[in-house]
């Protein structure tokens, strides 16, 4: 599913996927995508947020889980929390790109590696609200590249830092 222009709101009941399938979820050349209700994408799929020229924006309005997360300088926000299966990767771009709150998901003591691109924004990656993990669960985030990572609140067990920064409310954090 692709979104180049104007956006896109679904808003199918909660838990029934407007999009079946596991392809990747594309929003580009700001466009916007917004989904109302709890899960309307079906498990499984990556999001791709931006693709460099114009910021793309995902707003969610209640909780959504995906397998991977792109961003170039895409953004998302709103009152909803996004869960990401996978890798989170962010791409060099001029904005820069930024979430409300993620939870960071996995199996129990699982690594989750987020790599982040230096581009010419001064933060590369910006989560400004919680970087969790589910409840009884030991996850590991591994932030691998140059670029900066600034957290709002990390409530993480273990954030391991191969390469650049992470930066939060009440620490730094550099290669280790």
């Amino acid at each position: 599913m692709t979104v180049q222009g104007g956006v896109l709101t679904l808003m199918k009941p909660a838990n029934v996927a407007a999009f079946a399938g596991s392809g990747p979820v594309l929003v580009q050349g700001g466009a916007g995508l917004t989904l109302l209700n709890a899960n309307q994408l079906a498990d499984g799929r990556p999001l791709i947020l931006g693709d460099g020229d114009a910021p793309a924006t995902l707003t969610l309005n209640a909780a959504e889980g995906i397998a991977s997360l792109t961003l170039q300088g895409g953004q998302a926000t709103g009152t909803g929390v996004l869960t990401v299966d996978g890798t989170v990767t962010c791409l060099a771009s001029s904005a820069g790109s930024q979430t409300q709150s993620l939870v960071v998901k996995g199996s129990n003591f699982g690594i989750r590696e987020w790599t982040i691109e230096d581009g010419p924004a001064v933060e590369d990656l910006i989560v400004q609200g919680a970087l969790s993990n589910p409840a009884g669960l030991s996850v590991t985030l591994v932030k691998k590249g140059p670029g900066l990572l600034t957290v709002g609140d990390a409530t993480l067990p273990g954030i391991t830092v191969q390469d650049g920064t992470v930066r939060g409310t009440d620490f730094t954090q550099n290669v280790v």
